[in-house]
């Protein structure tokens, strides 16, 4: 009777030590849904880049920059943003009339460069 007894106490003693299946965590692509949020008016303008780090407010966000600084300088726990390409025309050049000012010093730049 006592070996009963204690097989019985043993028993119920290692039933409390089990572990307890921890809480699942929130799918991968919930997380990854809420770090993909950028609102419209924060992407980069045509042909720039911007840094966007994640669990920081919107308005507290680094400017937009050259694409070589973002990619460069973006830390663990950002993302670069780049900006669309410009429309091409039919001959397969960008469309001037809608560039950016930015594109047109960068085309400045390079045209100076080449000479």
């Amino acid at each position: 009777m006592p070996a009963v007894l204690g097989l019985i106490v043993s028993a119920s003693v290692a039933e409390a030590q089990r572990l307890v299946p921890a809480k699942p965590q929130a799918p991968a692509t919930q997380q990854s849904r809420r770090e993909e949020i950028v609102p419209p008016g924060f992407f980069p303008p045509v042909g720039m880049c911007r840094i966007w780090i994640n669990d920081v407010p919107a308005g507290q966000q680094p400017a937009p920059t050259d694409c070589a600084s973002a990619v460069r300088n973006r830390p663990a726990n950002g993302r670069v943003l780049f900006g669309d390409e410009p429309p091409k025309t039919k001959k397969g050049k960008n469309d001037r009339s809608k560039s950016s000012p930015a594109d047109e010093l960068v085309d400045l730049i390079t045209r100076r460069i080449a000479k």
